[in-house]
């Protein structure tokens, strides 16, 4: 009801705001200037309706405000129906100009790649400055804008001071009333109211800053050197500030050399591959004409060879493009490789630089043999013969069994994937081999390790508190958050400050009811060692080892005794001081036992074995005499020298060898130990050994056995480990359990060798065990040639689907059988689609012929995945499981560059059973350019 006008919005400090009020009735108000608090008041009357009144803006005050008007109704107005008190607030902003520094930058319209670029300003007063800039596409993709200083510490704050006020209360005149009553009175008026190892360098993008210097009205002078491989606009950018004032200006520049060179080049190559570099041209030389005859040179680092000639003169008008094209071969030289231009005509130069990655067409492989000698003297062939980068040669030799840990952390260190299995086990020996100088683990890197493990695993940790396998979208995986629980634990225990919220939700998840199964002995497992983790963790979990007992008493009788979860649950017993119990079950079991693997829970005969091995050592000291012997060890470390081990039974037996160690002393002559190198032709070469009672050395390349001799009748303990990338490539298909056909399919579903530039082909992985029933968690690794790059937003995620029923009479099977009864087509039991095509076109008419094609095509499922890891040069599928049938995983790649390029032979391995692995063949593709007919 109140009415404000003010005469500007925008005042000084010490001025007087001048302002029209328009009220419903004469009266009398409060004028207040108001923000945090009141600043500044006035009364005023009037005896009209309408007023024009002042008020000062008090010294000091900065930023915005508000003006507060009160009005009181007269005590003789005649507007009793209206409320007797009427406010009206209006803000106003109050000038910040003595807080603005004028800035002033001056910059040239136009300097050359490799140029100095000279930055000139000054201010109106003395302040400090930082003069910055940037690429102004990276500012482009980043919506940048320049700060506004004087905006951030100046923001519009809202009025916080609160009026309270019983004025509306008063009764008016009731003479005034009576007269307001009488008939005919106006009495209406009372109704209105939301990660590839060979990488490449790249050029840095262009973006440089000054540090903070002094400017004043003298123009001073910054300089910036662009870079020589750098064409386009560089935003320049100065902050001014001062204890009370602030200023800014911002200026672009153009960065364009007389010649603008524009390569197109693979991101990656491998050794073998012929491919060509187109390179653009853009004449910007003035005074060039149009018949300019430009030279382009290549040189290259040597990753490559350069084949044809390598200066050629283009022909390029002026203000005009062109273009020219160099043919190069990619060299054993591995890593990143540099390709430099040079365009000249005359005094105007200009160059370009490119960095590619040149890797081998083979996957990482690491090759760890280890074990416990049996005789004096032996030897242990060297398989591989790897390229020089990232190759690791060692060897371990010692009477501690605890050297082997040493060859199973660099097994871990260099192990390719990276489920939460796979990293907790990496991140292991940096908790429990920290304190073993002999290991050389720094604090700080064990302490970093730690640190960035932790930060994954908080990713991964699922709603319910356990830990998913990758996304923690997924479901919780029972086996791997007992584990984390574990390393967690350990950790705890070494002294690492491990993050609460993450270990009590992980806790209370193990205590839940997924575990309380004991349907099958691998359940019933899970079922002790979350009891033995709880106990660990200070929990007494009597009632549920009674109630466990008694079911494996009832349902695994004569079996259970001898498993691990005998070993956890005696564990228990012992954390929670019931010896006689704990000690009576130990006893029953035995070191070095077989035991039937079952991968789905991480479990096989070197897990049993040095997870039970670690039981005793931590638990029952005492016992161990019993527990270990020359026999029992060597059986278990059977596996080891068997090839057969894993992530997690490697992490596992670092943790038992360590506790062991603690537990147990040997004494040797350390002169009677020696490691040769035996090399191709023959001979021997010694490799000295350190006066350490754990040996650990490094080999050379040419060696292609290592001979040990060790002293007789004494244990010993040995390892050897090749990791790194096979100098050749396959020669022979490697069919271990698995079978997998790789196809490059063009548009219109053909499998083709070669294609344009700007095609797109489809990649079909078709993969299949050759044993029954299947195998768990399956790597397929799938590198790109070079001269593609992937597709990735049409990439196909492979959900898990089955097959529609087949359509063909009982005479033709082709589902695969059943396990008793293996499909007579197919000596696997699971049908193979090319050979069944060819099949079906030699005794088949044609018509029955096709829809028996399109009923093997519909039997194909696609490969039910638990994460597909892309990157710029492979493709990494981790399958669920791969049973008999063929299943079937694709991506898109489009082809970038013409060339010829070698194909990387298809990889696929199970992740834990070591027995399990296909090694395909490489080939050749080629891509052509596009206006080829």
């Amino acid at each position: 009801e109140l009415q404000m006008v003010l005469n500007k919005k925008d005042f000084k400090a010490g001025e007087e705001i001048e302002m029209q009020i328009k009220a419903p009735y004469a009266g009398a108000g409060l004028i207040t200037i108001e923000r945090d608090k009141v600043y500044s008041s006035k009364w005023f009357k009037s005896s009209t309706t309408s007023t024009i009144e002042r008020i000062k803006i008090p010294p000091g005050l900065e930023g915005n405000a508000y003006v507060n008007v009160t009005f009181l109704r007269a005590i003789d107005s005649r507007e009793i129906f209206m409320s007797p008190l009427s406010f009206v607030v209006q803000p106003f902003s109050v000038s910040l100009d003595e807080h603005k520094t004028n800035l002033t930058l001056d910059v040239p319209e136009r300097v050359k790649p490799g140029d100095p670029l000279r930055v000139r300003y000054a201010a109106s007063r003395p302040t400090k400055i930082i003069v910055y800039g940037v690429d102004e596409g990276i500012l482009s993709v980043a919506n940048y804008t320049l700060p506004n200083p004087l905006a951030f510490f100046f923001q519009r704050r809202a009025l916080q001071v609160k009026t309270f006020q019983i004025l509306d209360l008063l009764l008016p005149e009731y003479s005034i009333v009576q007269n307001l009553s009488a008939p005919g009175g106006d009495s209406d008026k009372a109704n209105g109211s939301n990660l590839n190892p060979f990488k490449r360098k790249t050029d840095k993008p262009v973006a440089f800053w000054s540090g903070v210097l002094s400017a004043s009205p003298a123009k001073k002078d910054f300089i910036y050197n662009v870079p020589d491989y750098f064409n386009g606009s560089i935003r320049v950018m100065a902050i001014a500030a001062t204890e009370t004032a602030f200023g800014t200006d911002e200026k672009p520049t153009l960065v364009r050399g007389d010649f603008i060179l524009t390569p197109n080049v693979p991101t990656f190559v491998a050794p073998g591959d012929e491919f060509e570099v187109g390179v653009g041209i853009s004449n910007q030389a003035e005074g060039s004409g149009p018949e300019a005859k430009i030279k382009v040179e290549i040189s290259a680092s040597d990753s490559f060879d350069v084949i044809g000639e390598k200066a050629p003169l283009v022909k390029v008008a002026e203000a005009h493009e062109s273009s020219t094209v160099f043919k190069l071969k990619a060299k054993t030289k591995l890593g990143s490789a540099r390709i430099q231009l040079n365009a000249s005509l005359g005094t105007k130069t200009s160059k370009a630089a490119l960095e590619m990655s040149v890797r081998p067409a083979v996957p990482f492989i690491s090759d760890l043999a280890a074990g416990m000698a049996e005789k004096p003297h032996f030897e242990v062939p060297l398989a591989h013969k790897l390229l020089p980068e990232f190759r690791k040669l060692q060897a371990g030799l010692s009477p501690v069994p605890l050297v082997l840990a040493d060859g199973l952390k660099a097994f871990l260190d260099d192990y390719p994937y990276g489920c939460t299995e796979q990293l907790i086990s990496k991140g292991m020996p940096y908790v429990i081999l920290k304190a073993r100088p002999e290991f050389n683990i720094a604090p700080k890197k064990a302490a970093e390790a730690f640190k960035n493990l932790i930060e994954v695993l908080r990713t991964r940790q699922t709603s319910q508190g356990g830990f998913a396998m990758y996304n923690p979208k997924d479901a919780d995986d029972l086996v791997i958050s007992l584990y984390v629980v574990h390393y967690l634990i350990e950790a705890k225990e070494r002294g690492f400050n491990i993050p609460e919220d993450v270990f009590s939700r992980a806790i209370e998840f193990i205590q839940g009811e997924a575990y309380r199964q004991s349907k099958n002995l691998n359940q019933a497992r899970l079922f002790a060692y979350s009891l033995y983790l709880q106990a660990r963790n200070g929990k007494v979990p009597s009632n549920d080892l009674s109630f466990l007992r008694k079911s494996l008493e009832v349902n695994f009788k004569k079996t259970w005794e001898h498993d691990l979860t005998a070993g956890y649950m005696a564990a228990s017993y012992q954390l929670l001081k019931q010896d006689s119990e704990a000690k009576s079950l130990f006893k029953n079991l035995e070191l070095g036992t077989k035991t039937q693997s079952s991968y789905e829970f991480f479990y096989d005969s070197l897990y049993r074995n040095m997870a039970l091995l670690y039981l005793g050592a931590k638990h029952f000291p005492e016992l161990l005499k019993d527990l270990v012997s020359d026999k029992t060890m060597r059986a278990s470390m059977e596996p080891l020298i068997q090839g057969q081990y894993n992530s997690f039974a490697a992490s596992q037996a670092i943790l038992a060898l360590d506790a062991l160690m603690t537990n147990a002393k040997s004494a040797v002559n350390l002169n009677e130990m020696k490691i040769e190198e035996v090399l191709g032709d023959g001979s021997f070469k010694n490799i000295l050994l350190p006066p350490d009672a754990i040996s650990l050395v490094q080999f050379s390349e040419n060696a292609v056995k290592l001979k040990f001799s060790v002293p007789p009748n004494v244990p010993m303990y040995y390892f050897t480990i090749q990791s790194g990338f096979d100098k050749e490539l396959p020669k022979v298909e490697t069919k271990k359990k698995l079978d997998v056909i790789r196809e490059y399919l063009n548009a219109n579903g053909e499998v083709s060798a070669e294609t344009k530039i700007g095609q797109e082909l489809t990649v079909r992985l078709r993969i299949r065990s050759l044993e029954k029933p299947g195998f768990n968690h399956i790597a397929l690794v799938d590198m790109l040639p070079g001269g593609f790059e992937p597709i990735v937003e049409a990439a196909v995620d492979s959900s898990s689907t089955s097959g529609e029923e087949n359509s063909l009479p009982p005479e033709y099977p082709v589902e695969g059988g059943s396990e008793d009864e293996p499909n007579e087509y197919s000596p696997s039991g699971t049908p193979d689609g090319d050979a069944m095509f060819k099949f079906f076109d030699l005794i088949m008419p044609k018509a029955f012929a096709e829809e028996a094609k399109n009923a093997v095509e519909t039997a194909i499922s696609y490969l039910s995945t638990s994460y597909v890891d892309r990157r710029e040069d492979r493709v990494v599928a981790y399958a669920n499981y791969v049973s008999g049938d063929i299943q079937e995983f694709s991506y898109r790649i489009k082809a970038v560059n013409q060339g010829t390029f070698i194909v990387p032979p298809p990889f696929a391995e199970s992740m834990y059973d070591r027995s399990v692995r296909y090694l395909g063949l490489s080939g050749k593709i080629q891509i052509k350019d596009a206006a080829t007919k």
